[in-house]
């Protein structure tokens, strides 16, 4: 084998791996520490009084996350 191909070679494989680290990562599968942090808790806010001249303000309740 000459050297060129002996290159080719350890460059694909050394790309396959990058390949395979980077869908790992993708995939949380190593746990790295920037996507282990979870978002903080925020607590839903008091009911408001209205003024005589607005009736209503909506919507009420529980909504989705990340809505």
């Amino acid at each position: 084998m000459t050297t060129y191909r002996k290159m080719r070679r350890w460059g694909k494989f050394v790309f396959l791996v990058v390949c395979f680290v980077v869908s790992l990562s993708a995939c949380r599968f190593l746990h790295l520490p920037f996507t282990a942090n979870a978002p903080a808790f925020v607590e839903s806010l008091p009911v408001p009084e209205l003024p005589d001249w607005i009736e209503q303000i909506s919507p009420l309740g529980e909504s989705k996350p990340l809505a």
